[in-house]
C-alpha cells in the first residue's frame, strides 16, 4: 500500500509517513454500553499501549487521522508528520479563537473538554487550556 507523493504534485497536509508506508494495521477495542466508565477508561487505555511494539520496529510511523486513537499521545507526529508547524500556523491565523475543534485535530492543545464522567470525549464542555 506504498502511496509514493508522484512527480510534480504539490504536496498537501497528508502526513509525508503516509507516502513512504509499506503496511497499515489497525487495532481496536469495543464495551458494551453497560460498561462502566472506569472500564471503557482501562480500555481505552490498553489501545494506547497496543501500537508501542509497532513504533519500536518502526520509525518515524503515520497515522490516518479518522481510524485512529483518541488518546494517541503523540497525535501531532502521528497524523501530521513534518507538516504539523505549517499546518499549525495556519489554524492560528485562520481560526484564531479556536471555534473549530477535533480532539486530536492542528491546534487541539490549546484546548480541552471537560467531561462529567471523566473520559476523553466530546460530551463536555470545551475549555481553553
Amino acid at each position: 500500500m506504498k502511496a509514493e507523493l508522484q512527480e510534480g504534485c504539490t504536496s498537501n497536509s497528508a502526513n509525508p509517513a503516509l507516502h513512504k508506508m509499506l503496511m497499515h494495521a489497525i487495532t481496536s477495542t469495543d464495551w458494551a454500553s453497560t460498561t462502566s466508565d472506569a472500564e471503557i477508561q482501562s480500555k481505552m487505555d490498553d489501545l494506547t499501549k497496543a501500537p508501542g511494539k509497532w513504533r519500536a520496529v518502526s520509525p518515524d510511523p503515520g497515522a490516518y487521522m479518522s481510524e485512529s486513537d483518541i488518546q494517541e499521545p503523540h497525535f501531532q507526529e502521528a497524523f501530521y508528520g513534518t507538516n504539523y508547524d505549517r499546518l499549525c500556523r495556519l489554524k492560528h491565523r485562520y481560526d484564531p479563537t479556536s471555534l473549530f475543534y477535533a480532539p486530536t485535530a492542528v491546534g487541539s492543545e490549546d484546548s480541552v473538554v471537560k467531561s462529567l464522567d471523566g473520559l476523553l470525549d466530546q460530551s463536555g464542555r470545551l475549555c481553553h487550556a
